[in-house]
């Protein structure tokens, strides 16, 4: 079965609707999250580009994509920042991974960043 590549500017233009998307729907209702205003500092607005603008590259670096964005989602929760659909991106990117290398390698990937995710989580509650 041969797999057909999209070219990479079809991946550049979809990471940057995909960064519009998630940088517009996460800052837009956290400025009323819970009934106060809340704002996202721009360290998590970098989180937000990073995690996103990175799937420009999902297919050329697929393991590397899928690093990149899933920490910045690590990162952006850990430091507490307010929900949104940043969740697109690395899902995005695993995804790739998985069609690219095999659903075997991606389930082995995956499951190691949920690890990870965890021990932030578990040493971020201390």
């Amino acid at each position: 079965m041969r797999r057909r590549l999209v070219p990479p500017t079809v991946d550049a233009v979809i990471a940057v609707l995909l960064t519009v998307l998630v940088v517009a729907v996460t800052l837009g209702p956290a400025r009323w999250y819970a009934h106060e205003r809340h704002f996202v500092p721009a360290l998590g607005v970098v989180l937000l580009l990073v995690g996103t603008l990175a799937l420009a590259w999902r297919r050329s670096a697929p393991l590397t994509t899928l690093l990149v964005s899933a920490g910045a989602l690590i990162g952006y929760y850990a430091l507490g920042f307010p929900g949104g659909p940043n969740v697109l991106g690395p899902a995005l990117a695993l995804g790739t991974y998985a069609f690219l290398r095999g659903p075997s390698r991606a389930a082995a990937v995956g499951a190691a960043l949920v690890a990870f995710d965890v021990l932030v989580d578990v040493v971020g509650n201390d």
